[in-house]
């Protein structure tokens, strides 16, 4: 009887302490503000423009903010677009006050092509409560330009007196779009055309023909009129040829790129008149003395070379040189050399010239 009333006794005081801890936990929930409680359920996130993997389609992004807010009346967001992470070299940093949940931000100037940019959003409910999305980006904003025809390469052949100029640029807003061109070509520093255009294509007109045998560099440069903004590039060179000339010397040109490989090319071309049928060769050499490599003659050409000019681009190629006169650094076995200095010498109808050619290695 006695263990009997203990056990009881034990158990009232257990009951007796969990119903004081409940009784406790309820008391600090009333306690807790009612701003506080619902912070939870408050969000904000931020939808980011179309893209191409991690590039952007445009160089103003337009941004969707949509925002969960706790109480009535209207919100405040704040958006941040930055070059950097850290937030410390603004594109854009605005406080919208509205009674819409979504709302859609963008900056009114372009945006530097090439650069990459994060985000992030806080919206503010009435009672001051503030919060805040993720860091969103990195998202890198497409060049302003990308030249397409001729080619960019130095050597680039055209066979037309009238070329065709072919660029692109990525999506712009009206404002600050739309895009606005103009284009230059110039014979080394000689201005022979300059263009105002709308368009991505321009063609040299009628009566502005460019000389054959000649030189010329491009450039094409975007503007935003509306915003002051502009940028210019020019793509390289190119080389107006007149197929039926025959050439009234023979000689080999130095090669290009030197030294080589570079960021464009991975082998470096020669280009090479002839003025009469002759037999030709053509060979890398070390200084020391050692051929390492035959160009000329080959299988493809033969050791008889016809009156005309070599090296240039084969039409549509897009290559900037003729395979058959490249030197991609490798020997007659097909293995790559060392890096180093090496000498070009080529021979024919009783001319002998070298130059000298820089190998970067691989």
């Amino acid at each position: 009887m006695h263990r009997t009333f203990a056990r009881e006794r034990r158990r009232s005081l257990r009951l007796a302490v969990v119903a004081r801890a409940l009784f406790a936990l309820a008391a600090a929930a009333l306690l807790v503000p009612a701003g506080v409680a619902r912070a939870q359920s408050q969000s904000v996130q931020v939808v980011p423009p179309a893209a191409g993997g991690d590039s952007l389609q445009t160089v103003t992004p337009t941004f969707l903010l949509q925002a969960v807010a706790t109480g009535p009346g209207p919100l405040r967001f704040r958006f941040e677009l930055d070059t950097t992470p850290r937030f410390t070299r603004p594109l854009l940093d605005t406080l919208i006050t509205t009674g819409d949940s979504t709302i859609s931000v963008r900056p009114t100037r372009a945006i530097d092509g090439g650069v990459r940019i994060w985000w992030r959003a806080t919206v503010i409910n009435p009672a001051g409560l503030a919060t805040s999305s993720p860091i969103g980006g990195p998202r890198r904003v497409p060049r302003w330009v990308t030249p397409l025809e001729p080619s960019g390469f130095a050597g680039t052949i055209v066979y037309t007196r009238r070329p065709r100029f072919v660029w692109s640029s990525p999506q712009v807003a009206e404002p600050p779009g739309p895009w606005e061109y103009q284009i230059d070509v110039s014979n080394f520093g000689v201005g022979v055309v300059s263009r105002s255009t709308r368009d991505t294509v321009f063609q040299v007109p009628e009566g502005a023909e460019l000389e054959t045998n000649a030189g010329y560099t491009w450039t094409v440069t975007a503007r935003l009129p509306r915003t002051g903004q502009s940028f210019s590039i020019t793509p390289g060179t190119f080389t107006v040829l007149d197929s039926l000339v025959v050439p009234t010397a023979t000689i080999v040109y130095q090669n290009f790129p030197n030294p080589f490989p570079n960021a464009a090319r991975d082998a470096t071309c020669i280009w090479v008149d002839i003025a009469q049928p002759t037999r030709v060769s053509l060979d890398v050499w070390t200084l020391r003395g050692v051929r390492v490599r035959r160009l000329l003659p080959n299988a493809a050409l033969g050791e008889l070379l016809a009156p005309r000019r070599y090296g240039r681009e084969v039409p549509g190629s897009g290559r900037g040189c003729d395979p058959a006169f490249e030197w991609d650094g490798r020997d007659d076995r097909g293995e790559t050399v060392p890096a180093g200095v090496y000498l070009l010498r080529f021979r024919a109808q009783g001319v002998e010239t070298v130059k000298k050619v820089v190998f970067r290695g691989r």
